[in-house]
């Protein structure tokens, strides 16, 4: 994955000159975000206490899930739009069509995991 800039990009393509697509091969750093470790944070919230350790959990799953679509984004990007669409047929036969969870029809919700 490259990192451009739309103004390079568009220069790049009206010009046509090759010296002007060395931007094209800098690599894209991925975990510039998470470079910089923060300190450990308490957040209070009425009735909810918030402790560093479960932020720091926090972040090393959504690590996790992101390095999973970047290394495989056709693989996560099916299986992300699967159970979306799979939850959305939950929630309408559930929510809409008013069905309790023993009268789930799975096979159908089984084919919009399939189709999404």
């Amino acid at each position: 994955m490259y990192c451009t800039s739309f103004r390079r990009t568009c220069s790049s393509a009206i010009s046509l000159n090759v010296n002007t697509m060395h931007h094209l091969y800098k690599p894209y750093n991925i975990n510039h975000a998470f470079a910089a470790m923060s300190p450990p944070i308490r957040l209070t919230l009425p009735g909810i206490r918030i402790t560093s350790k479960f932020l720091q959990s926090t972040k090393t799953t959504l690590q996790r899930i992101n390095k999973l679509f970047y290394l495989h984004p056709v693989i996560a990007g099916s299986l992300f739009s699967g159970i979306k669409t799979e939850l959305a047929d939950l929630f309408a036969q559930n929510k809409i069509e008013g069905r309790n969870m023993s009268d789930i029809d799975w096979s159908r919700n089984f084919l919009f995991f399939l189709f999404g």
